[in-house]
């Protein structure tokens, strides 16, 4: 069965590998990619993603601006020590469009109705809105995939907190008191490792040798 997933993310290298995984993957169909703030601003979230969906040949999938900084107020700062300048490593994407109005995420969920799985890899901000601003429709959605939180692990900004919930507590303790779909949380714990089985390395090398254009944009 095809999965169809609004894509929330801060759009940095972690968040890059997930997004390609899911295009090489058949029964994901990415519909739109929220990008906010948190391993780099937004504006470099948004040419990131502008970058990866023509790279990976997802034209035609939205790229949405989201939040620019978190609902505490305060300014945020960014992991370029761990993903790089621009969030991608060495790579500096061309210039890129800017990101569609948030507004498109009402249509989205208008269009999926009870068939949308959203997954968010970056600060919580984004999604919250969408709660507070759609809140008849998002509570339709089929379910979520969090990454968020430290349990049983010390933190990655502190010794008890993880970047995503630490970016925006206010937004993360919304989400997480939601009355609507199901959340799966995905914790520090659990994403600090992840096993890249020979048949899974065999894929990607195949797929790396199709010729694409990495350096520019229709």
């Amino acid at each position: 069965m095809i999965k169809n997933v609004l894509f929330f993310s801060d759009m940095g290298i972690d968040d890059a590998v997930a997004l390609m995984y899911a295009s090489f993957t058949k029964t994901i169909n990415i519909v739109g990619i929220v990008c906010s703030y948190g391993n780099v601003p937004v504006e470099d979230a948004v040419q990131n993603a502008h970058f990866l969906i023509h790279s990976l040949g997802l034209n035609g999938v939205p790229v949405i601006k989201g939040a620019e900084r978190p609902m505490t107020g305060e300014i945020p700062t960014y992991s370029t020590q761990v993903h790089g300048t621009h969030g991608l490593g060495s790579i500096v994407p061309p210039f890129a469009p800017e990101g569609q109005n948030f507004g498109i995420v009402k249509s989205i969920l208008e269009r999926y109705h009870g068939e949308l799985i959203i997954v968010d890899v970056g600060r919580l901000t984004s999604l919250a809105m969408a709660m507070m601003l759609y809140g008849d429709l998002i509570k339709k959605v089929k379910g979520y995939y969090i990454m968020g939180g430290a349990f049983l692990v010390p933190g990655n900004v502190t010794p008890v907190a993880e970047a995503n919930f630490a970016g925006d507590p206010v937004a993360a303790d919304l989400i997480m008191r939601h009355d609507g779909g199901p959340i799966s949380l995905f914790p520090l714990n659990v994403t600090n490792k992840a096993i890249v089985t020979p048949s899974m390395s065999d894929s990607i090398n195949r797929v790396g040798k199709v010729p694409r254009c990495m350096t520019c944009f229709p």
